[in-house]
């Protein structure tokens, strides 16, 4: 909108440019801009008030002095470019400065049509005071006065244009608004099954909703006596004696049966009549289908029973209090829970604190003084001792009515009786001490098994390399090959402390996720085994893959494990390739029955031209201690896959293995997208 006013604008100034060329004007407007400019902004703040302009309401608050401050500011400005015969930019800055919004203090559409005219009646005063003591020239005040009217013609002709569309534009957006508040009513009526109507008894047109039409399930409007046919018999006097009730009093309220077609429906209606001279003339009101609310109505009726078999269940009772008369209503539960023969005796609040247990008195009573006071009840647990003697743990939740005005009226909500939950609770919490008394005690294992477990391993491999390093041509061939094999077993079981170790920190060290750039861990892994590549003639190649929020540390051994694992199961005559890619894949395409089908996954694979191994044994390998080849031929302790699982467990992810023996494996790592985010 503001462009098309702008160019509007524009397209008016070069049109009026030719009859704002003055003559007189110009001088005029230096003489007042370089002496009398206070004197002028004064006058024309005088004038303004005498004339009443609308505008000035909006600067009640603003001091004089600021006022005047202001008023020299834009005065200046306009005096200034009339001085330098450009009056059209006068104009156009009053345009579009409204069209913007950027008027000082008041707003666009506080701008009405007096204040356009009134002001610039007051600059055309302000401007004829002056003029005596600017000239005694006849001539030259006339032609003045006239180019100062010109001005001020074409001026309130730009405004009053600018002013037409602006109220223009505000009916077209009243009317949007309306027809968009009557597409809403027609929207909550469908969805609330209600439907409105102005029955009309003087003959002229009646005007219904689309909804009363649904409701009815009818195409056109009949005559009264026809749509009682189709009211429930047992119901036609009842509707009748309501409407006759309100052609009275001037109030309809009926709910009936309605049937048609076979299907019935209970209809509920309430209206107002209006009158002309003590006769009736129409009638107003709602339409609405509740036939549902009834059913549940009689549903609700037929299942209190249950109800109270329920609360007896979950040992949930329900409770009113109402303040006013003092009066507590409990349910039949609420006499159970406090050991009390089912409704046997009037409850009040005295009454109910003499079951609260002496330590919970003070902070229960506190805590009902603070809920009248917020209005607001929290969830609250508190111990009772009941009438049999035995002490409950209670919790409960409810909440404050007021009236209209805000006065007190009940305190309602239930209770349930949490005293086997709460024992459990304090079981879970021994229990939960318990297993931090051991977590802290594996701890103590861990650091017993990585170095005092160690420490006769390193020794034993120490002396065993000394006895065959300084005694290599004294000792006997049977003794020496049990010293290597006593030095390879200590070896394998330094290896298998050290495996376990690493399984048992991805159980139990504290699991801090970080946004990690797996090119980098990759990099770190291919440096870690340069020396095995280099023996293997072996590479390791990939493509770019992403940055991931993982635990950097359990990542880098994951990765460590499955390439470790392809450089040992390497061939002796090949050289080994393990390429190492990234794609997502959604879960319909993982094999594994703990991926989510509809779940994104990021597929890191890690494949090689190794041995490989029979898919059989595919799931096997991730076990601990399980391994596929025999010792003496592959070193291993059968740790390292069960490490890389539980690691992928870790991240909420799954890995899957693949193999041809004689070709190859491969190793699937899939982590949920969901879960990187």
């Amino acid at each position: 909108m503001a462009t098309s006013t702008s160019t509007d604008s524009f397209s008016f100034a070069i049109q009026a440019d030719s009859n704002l060329d003055f003559k007189f004007l110009p001088e005029y407007a230096r003489f007042l801009l370089e002496t009398r400019l206070e004197d002028y902004c004064r006058e024309s703040l005088h004038i303004s008030r005498q004339l009443k302009i609308p505008l000035l309401k909006y600067f009640d608050n603003v001091p004089d002095d600021q006022l005047i401050a202001m008023s020299m500011k834009l005065n200046a400005q306009t005096l200034e470019l009339f001085a330098k015969n450009r009056a059209v930019e006068v104009i156009e800055n009053s345009r579009k400065n409204w069209i913007a919004n950027r008027l000082p203090v008041v707003q666009r559409d506080q701008v009405v049509a007096d204040d356009i005219s009134l002001v610039s009646f007051s600059r055309r005063a302000v401007m004829r005071c002056f003029l005596p003591s600017y000239t005694k020239d006849v001539e030259v005040a006339l032609g003045t006065m006239n180019e100062i009217d010109r001005f001020t013609t074409i001026h309130d002709i730009s405004l009053l244009n600018a002013f037409i569309k602006f109220q223009q534009e505000s009916i077209n957006e009243i009317n949007l608004r309306l027809q968009q508040r009557e597409r809403e009513l027609l929207d909550a009526q469908e969805i609330g099954q209600i439907g409105s109507f102005e029955w009309d008894f003087t003959g002229n047109k009646s005007n219904y909703t689309p909804q009363v039409y649904k409701i009815f399930e009818m195409q056109e409007t009949s005559s009264l006596e026809k749509f009682m046919d189709d009211v429930h018999p047992a119901d036609r006097d009842k509707l009748a004696n309501a409407l006759d009730v309100a052609m009275k009093t001037g109030d309809y309220n009926c709910e009936y049966r309605y049937v048609r077609e076979g299907k019935e429906k209970v209809i509920w209606s309430k209206g107002k009549v209006s009158f002309n001279d003590a006769v009736p003339a129409r009638m107003i009101g709602t339409i609405m289908d509740v036939t549902e609310r009834v059913a549940n109505l009689e549903k609700l009726l037929q299942s209190e029973n249950l109800n109270k078999q329920a609360q007896a269940l979950t040992h949930i009772g329900n409770w009113s209090w109402d303040i006013n008369q003092d009066v507590v209503y409990w349910s039949d539960e609420m006499y159970r829970i406090y050991g009390l023969p089912l409704q046997s005796e009037r409850i009040t609040v005295d009454k109910f604190i003499s079951f609260v247990h002496p330590d919970d008195k003070e902070t229960r009573l506190r805590e009902l003084q603070v809920a009248l006071e917020e209005r607001l009840v929290k969830e609250y647990i508190f111990r009772i001792v009941s009438a049999e003697g035995d002490i409950k743990v209670l919790r409960g939740r409810g909440e404050v009515i007021s009236d209209s005005d805000g006065k007190l009226l009940r305190m309602v909500g239930t209770c349930q009786d949490v005293t086997e939950e709460h024992l459990l609770k304090q079981s879970l919490e021994e229990t939960n001490r318990q297993l931090l008394e051991t977590n802290q005690e594996l701890e103590s294992f861990n650091f017993i098994a990585s170095h005092d477990l160690q420490e006769p391993l390193r020794k034993i491999r120490l002396f065993a390399d000394r006895i065959l390093l300084d005694h290599a041509n004294d000792i006997p061939v049977a003794a020496r090959n049990n010293v290597e094999r006593m030095s390879l077993a200590a070896k394998r079981m330094q290896r298998l402390i050290e495996d376990f170790l690493a399984f048992s920190r991805t159980i139990a060290m504290e699991k801090v996720f970080e946004k990690t750039d797996l090119n980098v861990l990759l990099e770190d892994v291919r440096s870690e085994f340069a020396d095995l590549l280099a023996e293997k003639r072996g590479s390791i190649r990939s493509s770019a893959l992403p940055a991931l929020n993982v635990i950097p540390f359990q990542f880098r051994q994951l990765m460590m494990n499955i390439i470790g694992n392809s450089i040992k199961y390497a061939k002796d005559d090949v050289p080994l390739v393990v390429d190492v890619s990234a794609v997502v894949a959604s879960g319909a395409e993982i094999q594994n029955l703990v991926a989510t089908p509809n779940q994104e996954y990021w597929h890191i694979r890690f494949s090689d031209n190794g041995i490989g191994f029979e898919q059989e044994y595919a799931k096997k390998i991730f076990e601990v201690f399980q391994r596929l080849h025999p010792k003496d031929s592959y070193s291993g302790t059968g740790i390292g896959l069960s490490i890389v699982k539980k690691i992928a467990e870790n991240h909420k992810g799954v890995i899957t293995a693949n193999g041809v023996l004689g070709e190859g494996s491969s190793f699937s790592v899939y982590l949920p997208i969901d879960f990187q985010l």
